[in-house]
């Protein structure tokens, strides 16, 4: 194989790579968005409990 070919080759293949860990950075993302989605519902979820309950009596 003379050294074009195997530049050729070789360039492809990085493409290919940074192709590929684009598309899992880009899943990687997405996880994290869903993550701090549930985390912000679940957030509000207890500052709703919190603020149903009567509040705890306080000392006298």
């Amino acid at each position: 194989m003379d050294s074009e070919a195997f530049q050729s080759a070789r360039d492809f293949l990085d493409m290919n790579f940074q192709s590929l860990a684009m598309k899992h950075m880009d899943l990687k993302q997405m996880e994290l968005d869903t993550a701090a989605a549930k985390v912000d519902e679940l957030t509000k979820q207890l500052e709703s409990l919190w603020s149903d309950s009567p509040a705890p009596p306080g000392p006298q």
